[in-house]
């Protein structure tokens, strides 16, 4: 992380953090894929109007599957967020707001505290 955000002496790089992360959640580290997952979006996000190609698309699909890797390991805060792609049927994943009412409540049975407000809150399941 430490090279991701130029922390502790450690020089900015990206693209190290993508290699340390993509390192560790392939060992199946789910902290570790979530991370790697924030780093695409990250990119994918500042890239604007001139990211809207394939290789976008290719992050897309990487940035979910990292994220849902992650949240099947059980990292809170990745169901949290797999819970609002789905939601809102962002970043390619098909909008189904059962399946973001599980994901939310895998990340508030950990006590994940943004997940157990979404779910209590009916006006966020207003179309």
């Amino acid at each position: 992380m430490n090279c991701a955000y130029g922390l502790y002496g450690e020089a900015k790089d990206a693209a190290a953090a993508d290699e340390y992360w993509g390192w560790a959640g392939r060992r199946g580290h789910a902290l570790s894929m979530y991370c790697h997952a924030m780093l695409l979006m990250k990119e994918v996000d500042t890239a604007g109007d001139a990211g809207a190609g394939p290789d976008v698309r290719r992050h897309q699909q990487k940035i979910v599957g990292l994220l849902r890797r992650s949240a099947t390991s059980g990292l809170d805060m990745a169901q949290h967020e797999m819970g609002t792609l789905c939601k809102g049927g962002y970043r390619g994943v098909v909008r189904d707001h059962d399946a973001a009412r599980r994901w939310y409540g895998e990340a508030a049975q950990q006590g994940y505290l943004r997940a157990a407000e979404i779910l209590e809150d009916p006006l966020r399941w207003e179309d």
